[in-house]
């Protein structure tokens, strides 16, 4: 969600602009989550997953733990990446 997180956070040998473009997903704006939160409520979900990427990647999860592992090491791989780019002056 963009919220300016990256923006406040301190990160060690990278910027927050390169951070958050490495990313892997769109971020949908803090309104966009609310009315979404908003539709769950009405609806009297118990959970409330989004957007459509998220309900898919919970779903996956929900029934095969280890499917999503690897794109969970990818992410931390390219974050790191990213700090050791800034390091060497990349």
């Amino acid at each position: 969600m963009q919220t300016g997180i990256y923006d406040a956070s301190l990160i060690a040998n990278a910027s927050a602009q390169e951070m958050a473009a490495r990313v892997p997903f769109k971020m949908i704006s803090a309104e966009r989550a609310a009315r979404a939160i908003l539709r769950g409520v009405r609806r009297n979900r118990a959970v409330i997953v989004f957007p459509f990427y998220g309900r898919m990647f919970w779903r996956f999860y929900r029934l095969y733990p280890g499917l999503l592992a690897p794109l969970a090491r990818k992410t931390v791989s390219d974050f790191r990446a990213a700090r050791i780019d800034k390091v060497a002056g990349a």
